[in-house]
């Protein structure tokens, strides 16, 4: 964990105030996972689907939303542990959704396959 100390430093003219003492901080690196998906079409001989979005909605009911990097993964960062509903959608496909348990510190991945509409 890491400690700081905050002293708020008032500078008047050319003589300075301390008006309070060091406070200790703790902070705390956050204890998150991630998920990374990959989109196919449904006969997997094509390239991962590219023009897509990839929407994560959490318990607390907001959503993320992500897009292809390069490769072709969708990836969503900086989740919370626990339960999280997934919706893959592309154009000329049926949307397809799946439940994913996100753990602290680790990238949760899978595969989505879509059917053409």
């Amino acid at each position: 964990m890491l400690k700081l100390a905050l002293t708020l430093l008032v500078v008047a003219g050319s003589s300075a105030t301390v008006l309070a003492p060091p406070l200790p901080l703790s902070v705390s690196p956050p204890e998150v996972g991630s998920i990374s998906v990959a989109m196919y079409p449904k006969d997997k001989t094509q390239h991962a689907l590219l023009d897509g979005e990839l929407i994560v909605l959490g318990s607390d009911e907001k959503s993320l939303v992500a897009r292809a990097d390069n490769d072709g993964y969708y990836i969503v960062r900086s989740l919370l542990p626990g339960k999280y509903s997934v919706k893959a959608t592309a154009p000329g496909y049926k949307p397809v959704s799946k439940t994913a348990t996100v753990k602290k510190f680790e990238s949760t991945e899978f595969d989505m396959t879509l059917l053409p509409k």
